[in-house]
């Protein structure tokens, strides 16, 4: 059996009720980061991009940007608003972030596969959470759920009953390998690296808990309500919210039947976006507790294990995560949180729309995708998957090696997609024909193709025909012993997003929070974003920025 999508690390892990993979074959892959431990950060309030500017607001937006007289917290005017997250993420922790309340319907559970009817009342232990997220997301339960609380040993059993199923078989291992060829191949993954490895490593860090759709329970490992437990069960309560109120579990079950994923990588991504940032909310006014010294021990002993996993894993899963909460976030500043509700019912199509969700909730016109033909392959040439790249698939691999701005330009004009994944003379390749919304954004695709080409181990070919290009990459077969990708490129599209949003809840016209925060990402380096201490000239730049899209001076 071949591997089932080019994509698996975050298309893949959607999950019926019957606890199978979307892909059964790469059900590792979706365990490996949702099994990460979240490790609680004490950290202090930074201000926002736009709340530096309050000092100089004059009856609301636009600010006054003299630097003469600017606050003494403006060295932050960058910072926490923009690319924060970037910072997590180069550390490998952002994965753990995302890991720690995920919902794993998949674990293997024989010793409850009898459930009793749901309960008449909620556990008094998890009322408190019940209602902030009843009060966080506008929506009241229909009815409770279970909510069970298991000794670490028994909960801990059930993963790895799960994360052992099929190890150790000639035709795992294949597969396994098949899936580590397609990510050299597209210049993501290093030689050596063991993917059997990775899952275990994954696999003992565990994780707090998780709500399945087969029997509307949330299990939790153990009996202590920590800060960590707290805000899994609030994450894991939003999506009991969304499967009684949206049929989340009924929906993923029908999806993860159709050939195309995107369908359900975008319900994903709403979904855990929207549980994500119900949890991030708890996360700033919860005042029940500080971690413990065992749970100090065992951060540190997550964070080390994730820091020997590959970047490229860590970022892709992060994705639909991190993506979706500032989409959110977006389309609650733009429309408020009944916006969310309505994109629960009516997700966005394609990537293009969650790497710019600006398309989405404001100019769906520029957002169809173009039909692309699958390409042929040659009699010599034994097809192992075929489907869409996309738009954040795309971006992602061009940004490792040229940059997520040139990355995120070439993205942007992305119009649609068809990828042919083959093994040819005993190696893994992938052929993927394109078309840019326009033929400049083809031509600027296939120079960036060029550039990624030219920048590291390949043998790829870019063929250019009009509108339309085709690209040709196979595993390299000279060495790459280093990692040669960055999982900090997630948060470059997520800043764009967070920005617009910042800028709205300052009270800017969202005509000119969009141009603010299209030319900050633009001018600015990914380095000077994630800077905590911008120097002067930076903010010379933000302010020059600022001035020409939203006035004043």
């Amino acid at each position: 059996m071949g591997v089932s999508c080019l994509r698996p690390l975050y298309e893949c892990t959607h999950i019926n009720s019957e606890r199978r993979a979307t892909s059964d074959n790469l059900k590792v892959a979706a365990t490996w980061i949702k099994r990460a431990r979240h490790p609680r950060r004490e950290r202090e309030r930074r201000p926002g991009p736009f709340e530096t500017y309050r000092a100089h607001v004059r009856g609301g937006w636009p600010p006054e940007l003299s630097p003469d007289d600017a606050p003494p917290e403006r060295r932050h005017l960058v910072g926490d608003g923009v690319l924060r997250l970037l910072t997590v993420v180069v550390a490998l922790a952002l994965v753990a972030v995302l890991g720690w309340y995920a919902y794993l319907t998949f674990l293997a559970d024989d010793e409850e596969s009898a459930d009793p009817p749901g309960p008449s009342s909620w556990d008094p232990r998890v009322q408190p959470l019940v209602d902030f997220v009843e009060k966080e997301r506008g929506l009241s339960f229909d009815h409770p759920v279970e909510v069970r609380f298991l000794a670490p040993a028994r909960f801990e059993k059930a993963i790895l009953a799960d994360a052992k199923e099929g190890e150790g078989t000639g035709e795992a291992e294949e597969e396994l390998e098949q899936y580590a060829g397609l990510f050299r191949a597209i210049g993501l993954l290093a030689d050596g690296v063991d993917l059997g490895v990775v899952k275990r490593t994954l696999t003992s860090t565990g994780t707090a808990g998780y709500y399945a759709f087969d029997d509307q329970t949330i299990r939790v490992r153990g009996a202590q309500l920590t800060p960590e437990v707290r805000k899994t069960l609030v994450h894991e309560l939003t999506h009991a919210l969304q499967d009684q109120h949206f049929d989340i579990g009924d929906r993923f079950e029908e999806l993860s039947d159709r050939e195309d994923g995107t369908p359900a990588l975008m319900l994903q991504v709403v979904t855990e976006g929207d549980a994500s940032r119900v949890a991030t909310a708890y996360e700033g006014k919860d005042k029940g507790g500080r971690t413990t010294p065992a749970e100090r021990r065992d951060q540190r002993r997550t964070e080390q294990q994730i820091a020997r996993l590959p970047r490229a894993l860590v970022g892709i899963i992060a994705a639909p995560y991190v993506l979706g909460e500032q989409m959110l976030n977006l389309a609650v500043a733009l429309d408020g949180n009944g916006a969310i509700d309505d994109l629960l019912r009516d997700p966005p199509t394609s990537e293009e729309e969650v790497v710019d969700p600006w398309l989405l909730l404001r100019e769906p016109d520029r957002t169809e995708v173009l039909e692309v033909d699958a390409p042929a392959l040659g009699k010599l040439e034994k097809e192992i998957d075929s489907g869409t790249f996309g738009a954040f698939g795309l971006y992602f691999m061009l940004a490792q090696r040229v940059g997520p701005k040139t990355a995120i330009t070439a993205s942007d004009g992305w119009g649609g997609d068809s990828y042919v994944a083959y093994q040819a003379g005993g190696r893994t390749c992938v052929r993927i024909a394109y078309r840019g919304d326009t033929e400049r954004d083809t031509r600027e695709l296939a120079d960036t193709f060029d550039a990624w080409a030219a920048s590291g181990p390949s043998d790829a070919r870019v063929q250019r025909n009009g509108g339309r290009l085709r690209f040709d990459s196979c595993d390299p077969r000279a060495p790459q012993p280093d990692d040669p990708a960055d999982a900090a490129v997630v948060g470059f599209p997520v800043s764009r997003t967070k920005l617009i949003a910042d800028a709205i809840g300052q009270g800017a016209p969202e005509d000119g929070a969009r141009c603010y925060a299209t030319q900050v990402v633009a001018q600015l380096t990914p380095q000077e974003l994630s800077s905590n201490e911008p120097s002067p000239e930076v903010t010379a730049k933000v302010q020059a920025i600022a001035a020409g899209c939203l006035g004043g001076g």
